[in-house]
């Protein structure tokens, strides 16, 4: 937690409460951030000033910090394919990513589709509490298609790690379920705005590494339908398909930073700012990415505050280790 005592600053610290600090030879530098929804940091409020004590003396007595934690990550490096607070601007999301534009097109698309269908099946089946467990072909077809893009994900992490590690079989929840924390899957929460009756959604909150696929109820859901329609028709429910599209959702943002969906200027970002809300629920801020800015020769010593979106260096992509 922090605050500020900038000179001739009004006190924003309300709106922006948390921080993330380092030292360079010469300087502090302090990038302040929220404490809700996505946790976005902001290099629009970078604050510096010349290296007298310790940092952690610094930011105690500038910003009144408290709680504080070592980043796991040193400075301007980030994970390959995973999406933590600190990424924000499109070009260092691709480069911290390792992804780009053509790719987030591509899974765009896909999100749009399961969104659309979605929305269809709301045409007909209002998402009321009495009416989650509704199930019928519709419901069905959605179902395995938003589970299928879950598995091309999962596979796509897999592959990411590295070399494959894994013997020439199908993978299984046995082999997913070692994403759930280098992912930090079970942070995400995704709440649908225009349905009240329908449940904040944290579709891998309960996913373990003892119970892979039982754990994952909607998962496991669409496995049984998929492979016995007869017996298991009615476990193609709204809800399931509600909880698969989330599930889709929260990879996306893992993948490729959950920024170009509500701020992408595309049809899907239309749709989900209409809709849908994504939230990180007490996540760790260890795990956070740290910004490092360029301090030019002759930067100023005194306690200043100002925006360094053009004076980011570029991300060190670290590999991604399940």
């Amino acid at each position: 937690m922090t605050r500020h005592t900038l000179p001739g600053w009004v006190p924003f610290h309300d709106e922006q409460p948390r921080g993330l600090a380092y030292e360079t030879a010469k300087h502090f530098v302090h990038f302040f951030g929220k404490d809700s929804q996505l946790w976005i940091v902001s290099p629009g409020l970078t604050v510096t000033e010349k290296r007298t004590t310790t940092l952690r003396d610094w930011i105690e007595r500038t910003f009144g910090a408290e709680d504080v934690v070592d980043l796991r990550q040193e400075v301007a490096h980030t994970v390959r394919g995973v999406w933590r607070p600190g990424l924000l601007l499109q070009d260092e999301i691709h480069i911290g990513l390792d992804t780009n534009s053509q790719k987030a097109r591509a899974a765009e698309q896909a999100m749009l589709i399961l969104l659309q269908r979605l929305d269809e099946i709301f045409l007909f089946i209002e998402p009321s509490l009495r009416n989650l467990d509704t199930f019928g072909h519709k419901t069905r077809e959605l179902l395995i298609l938003a589970s299928t893009e879950v598995e091309n994900s999962f596979v796509d992490f897999i592959k990411i790690s590295g070399p494959p590690t894994y013997p020439k079989r199908q993978l299984t929840t046995n082999d997913y379920v070692k994403l759930l924390d280098p992912l930090h899957l079970s942070d995400y929460q995704v709440s649908f705005l225009q349905y009240e009756n329908i449940p904040a959604i944290r579709p891998f909150e309960h996913w373990s590494s003892t119970n892979p696929a039982k754990s994952l109820s909607w998962y496991d859901a669409y496995n049984k339908t998929k492979h016995n329609r007869e017996m298991n028709f009615d476990k193609s429910t709204v809800l399931n398909c509600i909880q698969a599209i989330s599930a889709n959702l929260i990879l996306f943002s893992v993948r490729h930073g959950p920024i170009s969906l509500f701020n992408g200027g595309t049809t899907l970002s239309g749709l989900i700012n209409q809709i849908v809300r994504i939230d990180l629920i007490n996540p760790d801020p260890s795990t956070f990415y740290i910004p490092k800015i360029k301090i030019v020769e002759g930067h100023r010593d005194d306690l200043i505050c100002f925006g360094s979106e053009k004076c980011l260096e570029p991300r060190s992509v670290q590999p991604l280790t399940l």
